[in-house]
């Protein structure tokens, strides 16, 4: 089962992101269909096309899409407040729950719906559960664990809760006698795996222990690797939607030359921006060379070589100021080739100040802190990342080494088709 927002990252995007989003959503609706989930709540980011787009694609693949509490304007619901799932002789009642405070504004058909109070309408569904003999009650849902925690403690009714996390990993549960709570990180990029062992026939009980020193609950959770195997079926689909997305990102970048200058697209209030490494290395040709060693000075090409330099979600790791203040914000054939690659403002920040001051280094970052380096080396990108060790690795500012100190004249240092 999943708790949701599974479709998107973000509650909104540019209108030009739209069609291959919808691309990827539509692959990942039928992949669940494919996994067979047992219940699919829905969560705020699956709003993002619209309520209407989650009721064609349930109707279309017969999903087991749940929200109790999601409603449209005079309160009637809109999908199944609940699933019984049988497993062995065990019947287990899955709530879906969408937390409270939705931005209706960001989707396209929100102002048709509601979202009522989850607090009330998970007391009410668990009794209604209890009426059909369930034997145990879930609830899945895209509340944080605050909220997870106020469904526990007003729900006796209510076994089990696995909601949503902004952790990266799947944070421990926390077992009480009447409750387990479950948090799995945004996006669907974990599984959780938690068994419960039942103490009598035909049914469940959530304790500390099943006999005296042996919990009755085991809890992992599963990253989707690339070793993991693969369903054929999936394998294909992918290929199909990964092609016709990358020929849709190559058109939007080609379409982009034309669209004014995109490089600052924002601009803080002291002023603020990024020059690119070109400008960086009249001053530090020693560190520039040094850093032309390293996995950042040809991190675009990883793209490349994969036919990813125009996807969004990568390309802010593998360049200089996408998306950030004083950056570029348009992914551009030609425009954005100044700040491609992990440069110098990457991780020391925009240098602009820095240039105008004569190298005043108040003006830049000069230490890059761990954090910074956490955005982009995360678990699922970097998982043996060491700090001390990928800093010494890079070392553009340390000694300097014997490297030939010609520098290639060519615009383009590496392919674009």
């Amino acid at each position: 089962m999943s708790y949701g927002n599974t479709l998107f990252k973000k509650t909104s995007f540019h209108p030009g992101e739209r069609d291959y989003r919808r691309l990827v959503a539509n692959l990942i609706l039928k992949t669940e269909k494919r996994i067979r989930y047992d219940a699919i709540n829905i969560g705020e980011y699956d709003l993002t096309l619209g309520v209407a787009y989650l009721k064609r694609w349930q109707k279309r693949l017969s999903l087991p899409l749940i929200s109790a509490n999601l409603t449209d304007k005079n309160g009637k619901g809109v999908f199944k407040p609940y699933l019984i799932v049988k497993i062995g002789k065990v019947k287990i009642g899955v709530i879906g729950l969408l937390k409270r405070k939705i931005h209706w504004s960001r989707v396209p058909d929100g102002n048709a719906y509601k979202v009522l109070d989850p607090l009330v309408v998970a007391r009410r569904q668990a009794r209604v559960l209890k009426s059909h003999n369930a034997d145990l009650i879930v609830v899945v849902t895209d509340m944080i664990e605050m909220g997870c925690r106020k469904i526990a403690r007003k729900n006796p009714d209510v076994d089990i809760i696995i909601g949503s996390s902004r952790r990266n990993r799947l944070s421990l549960p926390k077992v009480t006698q009447h409750h387990a709570l479950l948090h799995l990180d945004r996006y669907g990029k974990h599984i959780g795996k938690f068994s419960l062992f039942c103490p009598w026939k035909g049914g469940a009980q959530i304790t500390s222990t099943q006999v005296p020193g042996q919990p009755n609950y085991h809890n992992a959770f599963v990253a989707l690797s690339r070793d993991l195997p693969k369903d054929n079926k999936i394998a294909e689909w992918m290929e199909s939607y990964i092609a016709k997305i990358r020929l849709m990102k190559a058109q939007m970048a080609i379409s982009s030359e034309g669209a004014g200058n995109a490089l600052t697209p924002h601009r803080v209030s002291n002023g603020k921006r990024y020059v690119g490494m070109r400008t960086c290395k009249r001053c530090h040709l020693s560190a520039f060379l040094r850093w032309k060693k390293t996995g950042h000075g040809h991190a675009f090409q990883t793209l490349v070589r994969k036919g990813n330099q125009y996807d969004s979600d990568c390309i802010g790791c593998h360049s200089a100021g996408y998306g950030m203040k004083g950056g570029f914000k348009k992914i551009s054939k030609v425009k954005m080739l100044a700040f491609v690659n992990v440069q110098c403002e990457a991780c020391h920040g925009p240098g602009s100040l820095h240039v105008k001051s004569g190298g005043d280094i108040r003006k830049i970052r000069r230490k890059v802190p761990r954090k910074v380096c956490l955005t982009c080396h995360t678990e699922e990108h970097s998982p043996d990342f060491i700090y001390k060790v990928y800093l010494a690795r890079l070392a553009c500012g340390g000694k300097p080494s014997k490297i030939k100190t010609k520098i290639s004249k060519r615009k383009t240092p590496f392919p674009l088709n």
